[in-house]
């Protein structure tokens, strides 16, 4: 069985604590980032956690694009007062 500082082979140099605060971190930060996205667009937060599924992140727009906008004003929804 591989060790974490194994398994964390790009961080290889540094100590095995400092490469998991490392990734740590940057998954913090990528979740608060989509997180601050998916609340402008009407999501719930808990939709950012497909962000730490590898390669999710790229499938995560294709999907905000397909579904429905809660956000968005239809014609219907519009009134015109004249």
């Amino acid at each position: 069985m591989q060790s974490p500082g194994e398994v964390l082979y790009y961080l290889s140099g540094l100590p095995v604590w400092l490469s998991h605060l490392i990734w740590a971190v940057s998954a913090a930060y990528t979740m608060v980032v989509c997180g601050i996205v998916l609340t402008r667009t009407g999501r719930s937060l808990y939709w950012s956690l497909i962000a730490l599924i590898p390669y999710a992140g790229y499938l995560l727009p294709l999907i905000l694009w397909l579904l429905p906008w809660p956000r968005v004003k239809t014609a219907a929804d519009s009134t015109i007062r004249g």
